[in-house]
């Protein structure tokens, strides 16, 4: 019932990009927050990189996400 940035379903994996365009109230945090809970007791693993994050170093971003889903394989 959430709507995700990236998701690999049968590797029970979400990464979710987060800007600060979509994150400027404490009602946005708190409703990621809740999401992110609930979909670790549905048991999938959550990543999250931030909008500055990705822009300063895109490549490690990509290879933690390759590296949890070779793990979670």
């Amino acid at each position: 019932g959430f709507e995700v940035d990236l998701i690999w379903r049968r590797r029970k994996l979400v990464v979710e990009l987060d800007g600060s365009r979509w994150h400027r109230t404490g009602a946005d945090r708190e409703r990621d927050e809740h999401r992110g809970r609930t979909l670790t007791e549905a048991g999938y693993r959550l990543l999250r990189f931030s909008d500055t994050e990705i822009a300063a170093d895109l490549g490690t971003c990509i290879t933690t996400t390759e590296a949890t889903l070779n793990w979670s394989a």
